[in-house]
């Protein structure tokens, strides 16, 4: 008896401290996987909730085309307002260092209008100028004279060294002869794409215009709903009244409000007429 009541004794001790074990292990379980989620959760860069969660399908997909075209945005303002320009010739005493330094990269900015009214190719977003220079000007001009040119601007831009007045006059000789070769060049018909050497991933293909879509019954509800990108243009005084007319949801009446105040509407109600795809 004294045998059996050991044995049954240490099964239930086996029994108890495996049930622990167990126990144990799926509170660990639970604890590290809360604070993994808690610090995902804070370096995440994105919204907890999704956008546009409570949206219907067309609304939420244009709120994501809206935000995904943020990054390609870039924008180079005029450093060197006129007023000042003139103040700082009218004084006739020595300019400051700063001066040449904002003089050069807005002088920059008319290479690089010559050359898109060339139709030579535009510089895509996030691209340097190095690199959008020697691929359109290399085999016409020497590649020392675009990689000095471009030394200059870049130690107008960036350095903390003083730009004086002997490296502005190099700049502009520099920039004569790059803005001579491109009178000389003819315009490019195909699209040109981005070096290797950029940050800038490849232009994506945009879909085709939409064209002889009907409007009515469920198939224009089918259209509808299956346009791959919203098509945006230039909202004319036809076009409101004819979203005024049309049988737009209030989401839908709120995007055209706001796309308006920007000069620009999202068509998402198909139509014949033809839109260009953004």
């Amino acid at each position: 008896m004294n045998n059996v009541s050991t044995i049954n004794g240490s099964k239930r001790a086996n029994d108890g401290s495996a049930a622990g074990g167990v126990l144990t292990f799926l509170l660990l379980f639970i604890f590290a996987k809360r604070q993994i989620m808690r610090f995902t959760l804070r370096s995440h860069r994105t919204p907890h909730a999704p956008f546009g969660q409570d949206a219907n399908k067309v609304l939420r997909r244009e709120i994501l085309r809206r935000i995904d075209a943020i990054q390609k945005i870039t924008y180079e303002p005029q450093v060197l307002r006129d007023e000042v320009g003139n103040m700082y010739i009218q004084d006739g005493k020595a300019k400051p260092c700063h001066y040449y330094r904002m003089k050069a990269v807005d002088d920059a900015k008319s290479l690089e209008m010559a050359m898109v009214k060339k139709k030579l190719g535009k510089r895509h977003s996030f691209e340097s100028l190095r690199s959008y220079v020697i691929v359109l000007l290399t085999p016409q001009i020497d590649p020392r004279i675009v990689h000095q040119f471009c030394d200059l601007y870049e130690a107008a831009r960036f350095n903390g060294k003083p730009f004086t007045e002997e490296d502005y006059k190099a700049f502009t000789q520099l920039l004569k002869q790059l803005r001579h070769t491109v009178s000389t060049l003819q315009p490019k018909s195909s699209v040109r794409s981005p070096s290797k050497g950029t940050t800038m991933s490849s232009k994506p293909t945009l879909p085709a215009p939409v064209t002889n879509v009907q409007s009515q019954g469920t198939e224009e509800k089918n259209a509808f709903e299956s346009l791959a990108a919203p098509y945006i243009r230039k909202l004319t005084k036809k076009d409101k009244s004819k979203w005024t007319q049309s049988r737009a949801t209030e989401e839908e009446q709120a995007l055209c409000d706001s796309a308006a105040a920007l000069h620009e509407i999202s068509i998402i109600c198909p139509s014949k007429d033809e839109s260009t795809a953004v």
